[in-house]
């Protein structure tokens, strides 16, 4: 990537707030994303912990590339 990615707050893990700051876009719309709401399929796999998601490098990595503009 020709961007720095930035600080994590979990080593391995990207939080939708961070992939919505990285794509502009709102942590809500990155949730919906994860867990398949608005009639669509869940298209960004994430762990659930404690009500928290956590997404993997490699599916944020993907993800990022795909909606990136």
């Amino acid at each position: 990537m020709s961007k720095s990615l930035p600080d994590r707050a979990l080593p391995g893990y990207w939080t939708p707030q961070e992939i919505a700051a990285e794509l502009n876009k709102s942590p809500k719309w990155v949730l919906h994303r994860i867990t398949g709401r608005d009639g669509r399929p869940a298209d960004l796999k994430a762990y659930c912990v404690s009500r928290l998601y956590f997404v993997p490098d490699a599916a944020a990595e993907a993800f990022l590339k795909a909606h990136r503009g």
